[in-house]
């Protein structure tokens, strides 16, 4: 990039930045508990250590009830076993041995988060941590991996999230702010693809934390500066899924996940940046004219926003406090004219599968657990049909539809039952030659209605005529909630292959 000064200083701890050997638990070790509850607010004794060095503790109240964490403050504290989360890892460390982060994850198994939480023992300062999650040699082996990330999957041409086909090298990545003493860092992954392979498998996740000190990061564009201080103030984070390699990844790929219904509609319906950006876009008045109504749910702005939503997982008509809803919008950041400073802090590598503790490879689950809630096997056909007429070919429009019902593998262990599908065609819009301008769709249809007669799509030529599926997939929850909707509703966007 022209006029961009970019220094990378990599520094890691006094342990390296290579993948460090698992502290080997005892069997009385208390972090083994399967029944450790992480809901009270209680202080708990939090023990680090950095290169095999004096054992430190700490006494810290959990993240819900921390001053400044993200999680703390929700109005309706998202961290019920009820509400589907289950308890998965947990290294607190003890007074005779402990790592540099105390931590515990947590999966959500009627919303497929992965929930990383990190005590900053180490007293590390930085205007954000990056999380990135990946298989510990998934390229190389088919045992080290599993079709878990095909939601999170920002595969451009929709050709790679399903289980016959999806990139073992994909690299999710979370940011997360951690002031330097007594707070958390939270970092949440879309671990929503089914693989029912997995048990017969063994893989490895590893997650890498690095800090991004703040003098690096300027905005792209004043236009951006609202939803800025929406990251700083809580109200947002960037999205959690974006190709490896890159430190800005989540960020450069422009995709954001909002903290309230009220903190999407304001940034991107109502302010003056907002306007600014969508105005022109086909779908922007109907948007702002249903805002304008009372919402308990995201869902009818995505009706509405269809061509420019990507993915969403939500209640049907109860909206949850961090509806990871994956929006096309103009969160950038660049480094120009600074100085970026990457420090890698640490690894850990995490079975997906439970088993004996004492494995020094990688730390394993606490209990099974039901990874995944569903796959698609292989990209669907759609069958394009030009119309009849005097133009000929598709100078006069056509026709397009599903070959054949999608064969959708749900996770049985997911507590919860596809009760309905429905599919968008979306066709290209906006800008003559391109989709710049957005994306246009025939609406929701049932799959009856998609099979036949299917939607019907404009002049030009075929390969232009349809551009992805939208898929509306609602799940409804076996067991009582506390506070989730019992319906959860998954939209996500995939292509399809065209049948001659």
């Amino acid at each position: 990039m022209r006029g961009m000064l970019a220094l990378w200083l990599v520094a890691g701890l006094a342990a390296g930045t290579g993948h460090a050997a698992i502290r080997a638990m005892a069997k009385d070790d208390p972090n083994l508990d399967p029944a450790w509850d992480w809901r009270p607010d209680l202080p708990q004794p939090l023990y680090s250590s950095v290169n095999g060095g004096a054992v430190e503790r700490h006494w810290a109240r959990l993240p819900h009830h921390t001053p400044g964490s993200v999680l703390n403050g929700l109005q309706a504290l998202d961290f019920e076993p009820e509400d589907g989360w289950v308890l998965v890892h947990r290294d607190f460390g003890t007074q005779a041995e402990a790592q540099p982060f105390p931590f515990f994850t947590l999966y959500n198994q009627y919303r497929g988060l992965f929930r990383v939480m990190l005590f900053n023992a180490a007293h590390r300062e930085g205007s954000y941590f990056l999380g990135e999650l990946s298989f510990l040699d998934g390229e190389r082996y088919a045992s080290g991996r599993a079709a878990l990330f095909t939601f999170a999957d920002p595969d451009p041409g929709l050709s790679r999230m399903y289980l016959n086909q999806y990139d073992p090298k994909l690299t999710l990545t979370a940011f997360s702010n951690m002031t330097a003493y007594g707070s958390w860092a939270v970092f949440d992954f879309p671990l929503v693809g089914f693989d029912p392979g997995l048990p017969g498998k063994d893989p490895i996740l590893v997650f890498k934390l690095t800090s991004i000190e703040k003098q690096a990061l300027s905005l792209k564009t004043a236009g951006d500066l609202q939803l800025f201080q929406l990251v700083e103030g809580g109200e947002a984070r960037p999205d959690g899924a974006s190709p490896a390699g890159r430190v800005l990844a989540a960020a450069h790929h422009g995709a954001t996940t909002y903290k309230t219904v009220d903190a999407f509609i304001q940034n991107e319906l109502f302010s003056e940046a907002g306007s600014t950006r969508h105005q022109r876009e086909p779908w922007y008045r109907a948007a702002r004219a249903i805002a304008q109504s009372a919402l308990g749910s995201y869902l009818p702005l995505v009706g509405a926003m269809a061509g420019v939503i990507e993915s969403f997982i939500g209640g049907a008509t109860q909206a949850a406090e961090w509806e990871p809803l994956k929006f096309t919008g103009q969160f950038q950041f660049n480094t120009e004219g600074a100085v970026l400073t990457r420090r890698d802090l640490w690894f850990h590598n995490l079975f997906l599968n439970a088993g004996p503790a004492g494995d020094t490879r990688a730390q394993r689950p606490l209990r099974p657990v039901p990874w995944g809630i569903y796959n698609f096997p292989a990209a669907c056909s759609l069958r394009l049909t030009p119309a009849p007429g005097r133009l000929g070919g598709w100078g006069g429009g056509g026709n397009a539809r599903l070959v054949q019902p999608p064969e959708i593998q749900v996770n049985p262990g997911s507590g919860m039952d596809l009760t309905a599908i429905r599919v968008a065609f979306l066709e290209p819009g906006g800008k003559p030659g391109g989709t710049e301008g957005g994306l246009t769709s025939s609406g929701f249809m049932d799959l009856k209605d998609a099979l036949d007669p299917g939607c019907q799509v404009g002049k030009g030529r075929q390969g232009e005529r349809i551009a992805a599926l939208l898929w509306e997939l609602t799940f409804r929850i076996r067991n009582p909630t506390r506070h989730s909707d019992a319906n959860i509703i998954i939209l996500k966007r995939t292509g399809f292959i065209v049948e001659p």
